[in-house]
């Protein structure tokens, strides 16, 4: 008999009824025969058929045997070639199992006849399988169809499986069979796309360089914070800054430095913000920090204490140390506007404010204009003195790149410098002075070659602080003295302030370098006073360059090295020019006011030499007018300018304003001086500029000759 498919697609089961049916015909064809020579005798031609059907039947018996080892066989090789792992479980135990189970969880053949199903199973899963399939069998299910769960291999490795799963009822026995999948790769192929489309989404709203969001990041999330805080009716303030002078660093240094400024920068920014806060690189050197629920005063606080943080960091790239400086513009919802775009909008010209008024500030959109009271005055000097001050006298500036704060005091340009003391009703003369130069002066050298150098100069300690004496025309002693700042460079040597001073006032640098002479000024006064060098009357001129007189800082800096050092501010007089008024006069005058209502007295530098008119002398809130040197250079040949002088004085005294004469360099110049009444006397005849202890020294011998020299100033006959 030849093998058919069809025998061949034939179940175990109807194999096994198949030849049971057979056995049967088998038996009965036997059993016929006997009972037919029993009852009717021999009948040898139904035998010979009887055994060979009976031949036939045995045959068929073992062909099909045959068929059915070798389609179990064929189902033994399909199953063990899937790649689903196949079990059957009966009674918590497993009756089969294919190959590539055994390759899933590690074992062989035998070892899976010694473990149960939950063996195969991670034990932290084992309580949920069970409790699904008992949840099941309460509904009246029989099975969890699917499942997943992780896999615990023989090497106690974890793998995750999916497990789908029937039920078999044979023979009255009911089996479990399984056909399990190994997602361990899928799985994480899936967390990997998942995280990549994470990774992508973050880096779409990320800055790349800086980690901080983007500007994409900034539109949704103001426009989310408006929203919000229009709802709950609290304020949102914005603050956006710039660093100054972003690209001289790119031409100086080059990209990859200035990439390192942009990430330092970035960092400052998370240092100072609160985690509801909002930080974004707005674009090149553009930062922006939404801060939700935050008044615009406490947000200018926030602005401030960043500029000067970013003031005070210097970055190391390669051999330079690189120093910045930043303007920061501040607006607030709802009042400088409602919706994303007029926000940004007022943020923005806020910060186009500081950045005409001399950057390395903080601005608002409408900044305050008038008089300052003097209680406003000292309690924000106050506060900026107990944040400044520790910094002023602990690190020195940390001996980095210079620190730039809308502060302190710019510096003289060398020559002649400050005024004589001035004379109120019942007090001596004063102590302090500040000078500022007139940026016109000159722009010699490389400005950013300078610029570049700056902040290192500061760290290796390059800067001096020379003194010039001033003496009183009353008594022919030394009242005061004028701090006027030296750089050593290595290379260059000397550097002129002339050439330094521009390149500091652009950059912003000059608030810090300033601030740092007037800190060692007033130092310097207060050791010479108790080493007894000089008395309480003696003052200390200091220069204030324009950028810093429209500066915020001003004040607070004046108070925090008087407070430093222990000087009453009756000992200090900031000079200006005329021409740092010019930019912005009103800012200019509201400063000076503050700084008199503190008790500073106020000096106009050169006066006769650029803007100057008897009209401003008048509207301007000073005490000295410094009469400038080429007033004096063609004194003793010149009638006319004996005449300006003399004009000058006396209209100076009109308006209760003491005088000072800049740039005297001979007896006879200072004879003239004296008799056109001129209060004070500034210039080489008592000395040059010079580094403190030679300074102390020559004061030291002018107080001694102070009677020679009163008698030289008296000897006025004929001078005239």
């Amino acid at each position: 008999m030849t093998k058919g498919n069809g025998g061949l697609s034939r179940t175990p089961r109807e194999w096994s009824d198949e030849i049971a049916r057979l056995e049967e015909i088998i038996r009965a064809l036997m059993d016929q025969p006997e009972r037919s020579i029993v009852a009717h005798g021999s009948d040898f031609g139904s035998f010979q058929t009887t055994a060979m059907l009976n031949n036939q039947v045995r045959l068929r018996i073992a062909e099909l045997e045959a068929e059915l080892r070798e389609s179990d066989a064929k189902f033994r090789s399909i199953v063990d070639q899937s790649l689903l792992g196949i079990d059957l479980i009966e009674d918590g135990k497993f009756i089969y199992t294919n190959k590539q189970f055994g390759r899933m969880f590690g074992y062989s053949e035998d070892e899976i006849r010694e473990i149960t199903p939950l063996d195969v199973v991670v034990e932290s899963d084992r309580a949920r399988i069970i409790a699904q399939n008992i949840r099941k069998r309460a509904r009246g299910e029989i099975v969890q169809p699917e499942y997943s769960f992780r896999g615990l291999r023989k090497d106690r490795s974890v793998n995750e499986i999916e497990s789908y799963n029937s039920e078999l009822r044979i023979d009255r026995r009911t089996l479990l069979a399984s056909s399990l999948l190994d997602v361990t790769i899928r799985k994480q192929t899936e967390r990997n796309v998942l995280a990549l489309n994470d990774q992508l989404r973050e880096q779409s709203l990320h800055d790349q360089l800086t980690g901080l969001h983007n500007r994409r990041y900034l539109d949704e999330a103001l426009e989310r914070e408006l929203t919000l805080a229009d709802r709950a009716g609290r304020p949102v303030t914005l603050i956006i800054g710039d660093l100054d002078h972003f690209k001289d660093v790119n031409d100086c240094h080059g990209h990859l430095a200035g990439d390192e400024v942009l990430r330092r920068i970035a960092n400052l920014m998370r240092l100072n913000s609160r985690s509801t806060d909002i930080c974004c690189r707005y674009g090149g050197e553009e930062f922006v920090l939404i801060l939700p629920g935050v008044p615009q005063a406490a947000g200018v606080e926030r602005a401030e204490k960043l500029r000067q943080d970013v003031e005070a960091t210097s970055i190391e790239y390669g051999n330079s140390l690189i120093a910045v400086t930043s303007s920061f513009g501040v607006a607030t919802f709802p009042d400088d506007g409602r919706t994303a775009d007029q926000l940004t909008a007022a943020a923005d010209n806020a910060l186009y404010a500081a950045k005409t008024r001399g950057r390395n500030r903080v601005s608002t959109l409408e900044p305050p204009r008038g008089a300052i009271d003097q209680a406003s005055v000292r309690h924000a000097a106050d506060a900026a003195a107990k944040v400044a001050l520790s910094e002023l006298t602990r690190s020195q500036f940390r001996g980095n790149c210079v620190t730039a704060a809308d502060n302190g005091l710019s510096l003289g340009n060398g020559t002649s410098s400050f005024d004589a003391p001035v004379r109120s009703e019942g007090s001596p003369l004063n102590s302090l002075v500040w000078c500022t130069p007139d940026p016109a002066n000159g722009s010699g050298g490389n400005q950013l070659g300078i610029m570049s150098e700056l902040g290192g100069a500061m760290a290796r300690h390059e800067f001096e602080i020379f003194y010039q004496p001033i003496i009183c025309v009353d008594n022919g002693r030394p009242c005061g003295a004028e701090a006027l700042l030296r750089w050593h460079h290595p290379v260059r040597g000397c550097v002129s302030p002339s050439e330094f001073i521009p390149g500091a006032e652009s950059s912003g640098l000059i608030f810090t370098l300033g601030a740092w002479v007037i800190h060692h000024a007033c130092q310097q006064l207060s050791e010479w006073r108790a080493q007894r060098v000089v008395d309480d009357s003696f003052y200390m001129s200091v220069n204030v360059a324009p950028s810093q007189l429209s500066g915020p800082r001003l004040v607070a800096t004046v108070q925090e090295a008087a407070l430093a050092t222990g000087l009453p501010y009756s000992s200090l007089v900031i000079e200006v020019t005329e021409s740092s008024l010019m930019p912005d006069v009103a800012q200019g005058i509201v400063q000076l006011n503050a700084l008199r209502q503190i008790g500073v007295r106020i000096a106009v530098d050169d006066f006769g030499a650029g803007y100057s008119s008897l009209a401003r002398l008048r509207q301007l809130p000073i005490d000295i007018v410094k009469i400038d040197k080429s007033f004096f250079d063609e004194l003793l040949h010149s009638e006319a300018d004996r005449s300006l002088i003399r004009g000058l004085t006396e209209a100076s005294h009109a308006l209760s304003r003491l005088t000072v004469a800049e740039g005297i360099e001979s007896v006879e110049q200072l004879r003239v001086a004296a008799s056109l009444g001129c209060d004070a006397i500034q210039g080489y005849v008592f000395g040059q500029a010079e580094p403190p202890l030679q300074a102390a020294a020559t004061i030291t011998e002018l107080i001694h000759a102070s009677a020679t020299t009163l008698q030289m100033l008296s000897d006025t006959a004929g001078a005239g």
